[in-house]
């Protein structure tokens, strides 16, 4: 089983890394440095049958910029097997071509806040219902994501592990968000590559969608999309830092080090630090 599960983990690293080769001619090791750094302990190590799905996603994007759209639709739709959240990538194509700024940016993401809001009344109706109760896998699936919240149905074990857990599920979302504001400011170096740009149009998706389900209090089914919706922003990071008309030392330091501090969060996590239990406990 263990061999089964190295095996599942480095399949799509290995797509990943054919990607990275095929789009960087010029800093391919310093690209595949930072998929590690944010998405190596999330990815593979996690969530593994979800980062294989969203690897197949990001190869769609690949096949897609290249103007292959055939290609594309036939990975999206391949990717669904290995994950059900990955039915989102069928409703989500027209949107990776609306042209972001700032302003569009803000104003969405208080739209959606909005939505939210009106969505969750409208869920508190529909469970009266007992809308959820049905055969369907993947419908009971979506329903139970979407009605699961952290506060009722998760055990923690003290405010140290709510506390270092939320840093952890939360830090990729404000730092893909942070990493948005910094592309659309440098839009026009994005533009430069269409697989970046459309990954960026992805990831600003993903925000979006993780803020809705945020708000709809269903966080689990919010950050899973994000994932898969922001599985390029390595991509994303390394147009930022190394293709800046005006090398910023201090941005590239500060973003190198709050991604090894994340991962460092996520191993003291893992050893216990927060467990009364473990021998590492630190509270």
């Amino acid at each position: 089983y263990n061999w089964f599960l190295f095996i599942s983990g480095s399949i799509p690293i290995f797509i990943i890394y054919k990607i990275i080769i095929k789009n960087e001619k010029k800093y391919p090791i310093f690209t595949f440095f930072l998929f590690m750094l944010i998405l190596f302990f999330r990815g593979p190590v996690d969530i593994i049958r979800h980062f294989f799905a969203a690897s197949i996603y990001l190869s769609a994007i690949w096949s897609l910029s290249n103007e292959n759209k055939t290609l594309y639709w036939i990975k999206s739709i391949f990717s669904i097997f290995f994950h059900y959240s990955n039915i989102i990538i069928l409703f989500i194509k027209p949107f990776l071509n609306i042209k972001w700024n700032k302003i569009k940016f803000f104003i969405s993401i208080f739209i959606t806040f909005f939505i939210g809001i009106f969505s969750k009344i409208l869920l508190i109706n529909i469970n009266n219902f007992n809308f959820w109760n049905t055969d369907n896998v993947i419908l009971w699936k979506f329903g139970y994501y979407l009605t699961y919240s952290d506060s009722v149905g998760y055990n923690y074990l003290g405010i140290p592990h709510k506390v270092l857990l939320s840093i952890i599920r939360y830090f990729p979302l404000v730092f893909s968000f942070i990493i948005t504001i910094m592309a659309l400011n440098k839009i026009e170096i994005i533009k430069n590559s269409k697989f970046v740009y459309l990954l960026l149009n992805s990831q600003i998706l993903g925000i979006l969608i993780a803020i809705f389900f945020i708000i709809m209090e269903a966080p689990t089914l919010g950050m899973r999309l994000h994932f898969l919706l922001n599985i390029g922003s390595f991509f994303i990071v390394k147009e930022i830092l190394l293709k800046n008309n005006i090398k910023n030392t201090l941005l590239y330091g500060f973003t190198i080090l709050s991604l090894v501090f994340y991962n460092f969060l996520i191993i003291l996590y893992n050893a216990g630090i927060h467990n009364p239990a473990s021998p590492f406990y630190l509270f």
